[in-house]
């Protein structure tokens, strides 16, 4: 699963990067990236109904855009030989959620018959 997160830095954090501190800001995102780890894999978990195998995130400065990412174990029954074992997007891009900004969360799956489905939208995520 690939979550992109746009807009997501602070006034703080945006007065950094002018000052050009942009490893200062990574460097604090990473810290609460990983404090926040258990957390974003056990709501993962929950929403997918599926177990995280692995989780890697990371900070662009420049561009005000986190990613994470999630590696999720093969749902029972997958049966495709493929080498991606399953995928999900979460999105905060103010093109799919026209007004709402950083608010709005649409959470998508893949599953082997219906191909790319939307789960559910939350703003309150």
């Amino acid at each position: 699963m690939v979550v992109l997160l746009e807009d997501m830095m602070t006034i703080a954090e945006h007065h950094l990067v002018a000052l050009g501190e942009h490893a200062r800001v990574r460097e604090q995102r990473q810290f609460l990236q990983l404090a926040l780890e258990d957390k974003k894999r056990s709501e993962v978990e929950r929403i997918l109904r599926r177990r995280v195998l692995a989780c890697v995130s990371g900070t662009d400065p420049d561009r005000d855009l986190a990613a994470e990412v999630f590696l999720l174990e093969r749902p029972t029954g997958w049966q495709r030989k493929a080498r991606v074992s399953g995928a999900a997007v979460v999105s905060t891009a103010p093109w799919l959620h026209p007004g709402q900004g950083a608010a709005g969360v649409a959470r998508a799956r893949l599953t082997p018959a219906a191909g790319m489905e939307v789960a559910s939208q939350n703003p309150g995520i």
